[in-house]
């Protein structure tokens, strides 16, 4: 009888070794994908903001129909974020792009935003 109690009790041991194994991955993945959508929500309130800079007069503080000379500082966002860090990659008359990595270095975003909009590349 020994026996039986032995193998059972190594069998409950095993399957709830291989559920918490199960739940730190689930975990891990579901943070992950909550701080991807930070970085997004983070991203689309900075290309209202940048909306906003290229309608202005550049007497005002904006870029006056420009894109060329907008910063972090008129899109509101701190460069090196809880949520992740965040680049400029290219400044245009028309538009520009917008990257982020992720607090774990893994995944990086990027979107180009326009006066009309912003879209993921």
């Amino acid at each position: 009888m020994a026996n039986k109690e032995l193998l059972l009790t190594i069998l409950v041991m095993l399957i709830v070794g291989i559920s918490i194994a199960v739940a730190v991955t689930t975990f891990g993945e579901l943070n992950n994908e909550s701080n991807k959508d930070a970085i997004r929500q983070e991203m689309l309130l900075g290309a209202t903001q940048a909306q906003s800079y290229f309608a202005k007069p550049v007497i005002l503080g904006g870029g006056g129909g420009s894109f060329a000379s907008i910063s972090y500082e008129d899109l509101g966002i701190d460069t090196t974020g809880f949520n992740g860090f965040y680049f400029i990659l290219t400044r245009g008359t028309e538009s520009f792009t917008i990257s982020a990595v992720t607090r774990d270095r893994k995944d990086t975003i990027s979107a180009t935003v326009t006066k009309s909009g912003l879209t993921w590349n």
